[in-house]
């Protein structure tokens, strides 16, 4: 029983009805039947946060039952491991699933409903957990820029879920195998025998779908969600290119949520950095004093600064030390995994270098495969700076993994120039005098890895031509006897 919090009357007639109400809730209070409330709102949280865990465990138990018995039927079957065909099927999932989680960080994702408005002003009540959208809707789709974690919440969706009596049975494929046909060709053959209402079928990557059978593969997983009405269906994609690629295609996924994966929470970070053995607390405090607040909450980021922060205790240095040393890290790995020598690791920086370059002069973070193998032209030099990992392709295209990246090699490559070279590349002709918008943040990272008599030729430029791009610039790597610009004066 729920009782909203009122203040006692004053008319006699409604005190003696106050009053029996009041004893009525006493009687309930010896066996525990008795809730408060405040508002409307407050009454729907606390019928979510008491009735909906009894809920889902009534229908756990139930469950229980239909895949015990489902086990027994297709072990009869087929040569499966003891422990039956779920277990076949998280085993497979296991396999192909190349996220491995130690200590998974708590995420949600906001709901696409609603207006804007109501989103921007009751956002809390469209942030849930992917799990707790899974009790009552069949089909998600999750989106996320790249980086963003998509990949590592569907793989913590399997590790909830694969755990014995649990709701479902998770069936895990990557899309990018993608070529044509039925979306059940991609499921291992143990998934006919699974109750369809006790299967969530996870797909990742539908950015990754080939272009050539992307619309089949959208025609597909209508026709099999539609097949499957009872299966619980969750599809990852990239956000930029749902938005562009889907388009006037949404009719094919009409029928699925839409859902976009929210930053990590300050106190999520702090918890995670605990369980790895950091204090979570000095690491987050040396982020606010750094000023890396705004660019933590995203996991890309999160990586780097937690493996820089790890190895020297602190975050000092500047942006670029940071990128120094998280790319250090990832070639150093990356050198182990792919048995590649020193010789092989000088090789890849100088190709980044050469392709970020490249990249920032044509004002765009992607290379299409032919402009890539112009620029990197031999096979041995594509195949180490393939097995670097740092950049990739994706549909016909190469880019860095961060534009961050790619800013940081470019700014390597100026950092070799004569400053009217520098000027050169990174200003509009004929006077070189206004930088060109795309080349800012590459300029910031010059400025903090400069040497001395680069540096100062390029500040006393720009503090003469447009000084109020220093504001975008770390405050370490402009020396204390330049002038100051009035940055008021020029807004």
């Amino acid at each position: 029983m729920f009782f909203k919090n009122v203040e006692e009357p004053t008319d006699p007639k409604q005190k003696e009805e106050y009053d029996k109400v009041v004893k009525f809730k006493h009687e309930l209070y010896k066996d525990g039947w008795v809730n408060h409330f405040t508002t409307p709102t407050n009454l729907s949280d606390k019928l979510n946060e008491d009735l909906i865990p009894i809920i889902e465990e009534t229908i756990r138990r139930h469950k229980v039952v239909i895949v015990s018995t489902f086990k027994a039927e297709a072990e009869a079957k087929f040569v499966v491991t003891p422990e039956g065909v779920a277990t076949a099927l998280v085993t497979l999932t296991d396999e192909i699933t190349v996220v491995k989680i130690d200590h998974p960080i708590p995420r949600t994702v906001t709901l696409e409903e609603g207006d804007e408005i109501s989103r921007m002003f009751f956002s809390d009540d469209y942030k849930k957990e992917l799990t707790q959208l899974l009790t009552d809707r069949n089909h998600l789709v999750l989106l996320g820029d790249a980086g963003s974690g998509k990949s590592t919440e569907l793989a913590k969706l399997v590790d909830f879920y694969k755990a014995p009596g649990s709701l479902y049975i998770p069936v895990f494929s990557k899309l990018k195998t993608y070529k044509g046909g039925p979306i059940a060709d991609l499921l291992p053959e143990e998934f006919q025998h699974v109750p369809e209402n006790t299967a969530l079928i996870i797909l990742d990557g539908l950015d990754e779908v080939e272009t050539e059978y992307f619309n089949d593969a959208l025609e597909e997983i209508k026709n099999f969600s539609e097949a499957y009405p009872l299966c619980k269906i969750v599809i990852s994609c990239r956000t930029n290119f749902f938005e562009l690629s889907i388009g006037a295609n949404k009719g094919y996924l009409e029928d699925f949520t839409i859902t976009r994966i929210n930053e990590i929470t300050p106190f999520a970070i702090v918890q995670t950095m605990n369980e790895y053995g950091i204090d979570g607390e000095a690491f987050y405090n040396e982020v606010i004093d750094c000023e890396y607040k705004e660019i933590v909450t995203k996991p890309f980021f999160l990586n780097i600064l937690s493996s820089v922060y790890q190895k020297q205790g602190n975050l000092r240095g500047g942006r670029a030390k940071v990128f120094a040393e998280a790319i250090k890290l990832r070639l150093e790995a990356a050198a182990v995994k792919e048995n590649l020598s020193e010789a092989d690791l000088i090789r890849c920086e100088q190709l980044l270098t050469r392709l970020a370059l490249t990249m920032e002069y044509m004002g765009r973070n992607y290379l299409t495969n032919d402009e890539f193998e112009r620029v990197v032209a031999a096979e041995a030099d594509r195949i180490i700076i393939t097995k670097c990992s740092i950049v990739a392709i994706f549909r016909g295209n190469w880019s860095f993994e961060h534009n961050n990246i790619q800013e940081y090699y470019a700014a390597r490559a100026l950092s070799t120039l004569p400053v009217n070279s520098v000027k050169s590349f990174v200003a509009f002709a004929p006077d070189f005098k206004l930088i060109k918008p795309s080349w800012l943040n590459t300029m910031s990272f010059l400025i903090s890895i400069s040497s001395d008599d680069q540096r100062q030729p390029l500040l006393d430029w720009l503090i003469a031509n447009e000084p109020d791009t220093l504001i975008r610039f770390e405050p370490d790597r402009i020396d204390d006897e330049n002038p100051q610009p009035n940055f008021f004066g020029n807004f």
